[in-house]
């Protein structure tokens, strides 16, 4: 199981994502299908539960993180949607279902190349809340059959009211009080961690299947780098109203 390494190191907080939920839910909604992973499902689930349901812990209008999780049917249903429209799910699904901003288009949409940039992309103003989309684009090659593939992975930073969250579907939700600790958990992760591959290529097993009716697959040792990162930037200045009951989703 993927884990991030340092979030406790900089005191943060760290829960991970349960697979094997999300994969059970799959089997039970969708079961003519193989499942082949819910990542954009599951940061949209994410997302939908921490600024629509906005759970409190015992401080006083503290968030707690342990509250964040999504439900397993909520990641399957958002990735189904998103397959079926992948350029204007999150789109549409910023804008009529989260509220975050007039047209739900980023006010900011680029791509990424170096790690610094990906350090830097979070705001340093407390003030003001913060939605970073990323598609990742793999790279990953295989020396025995001497082929390329291509592989999309889709994760999150948000900056809440006051803490930061980063959010992949394979390793977990690591979650910050502050920018300072944020960042250089980042960097650390980056560079030592779950994120290297942000920085170096890394060796990886992957199930490669061209059919996802088939059960059967080929798994592959392969050497994974990132090869870039769309960025979709999304900046709110206070939380967003409830969602009307027309939502198109």
């Amino acid at each position: 199981m993927v884990n991030f390494k340092f979030v406790s190191q900089f005191n943060g907080f760290y829960m991970p994502f349960f697979k094997d939920d999300i994969k059970a839910s799959h089997a039970k909604l969708i079961p003519h299908e193989r499942f082949t992973g819910a990542c954009a499902g599951t940061v949209a689930a994410t997302l939908e539960t921490l600024i629509l349901r906005k759970p409190f812990s015992s401080h006083f209008f503290k968030f707690d993180p342990r509250s964040l999780h999504p439900h397993p049917d909520s990641c399957v249903k958002n990735q189904f949607r998103y397959e079926k429209d992948t350029e204007h799910f999150f789109s549409i699904f910023l804008r009529d279902r989260l509220k975050v901003s007039q047209t739900g288009y980023p006010d900011d949409e680029h791509y990424c190349h170096e790690p610094n940039e990906l350090l830097n992309a979070i705001s340093n103003d407390p003030d003001i809340n913060q939605i970073i989309l990323m598609n990742v684009i793999f790279k990953l090659k295989n020396a025995q059959m001497g082929k390329e593939f291509r592989q999309d992975h889709m994760i999150a930073m948000l900056q809440y009211e006051g803490q930061y969250y980063f959010v992949d579907p394979d390793a977990g939700i690591a979650v910050f009080d502050n920018i300072a600790n944020f960042k250089m958990w980042l960097k650390q992760e980056m560079f030592e961690g779950e994120l290297k591959h942000f920085v170096e290529p890394i060796d990886k097993k992957i199930v490669l299947s061209s059919n996802k009716q088939n059960e059967d697959g080929m798994i592959l040792p392969v050497s994974l780098e990132t090869q870039t990162v769309s960025m979709q930037h999304y900046h709110y200045s206070s939380s967003p109203q409830p969602p009307f009951l027309h939502s198109k989703l």
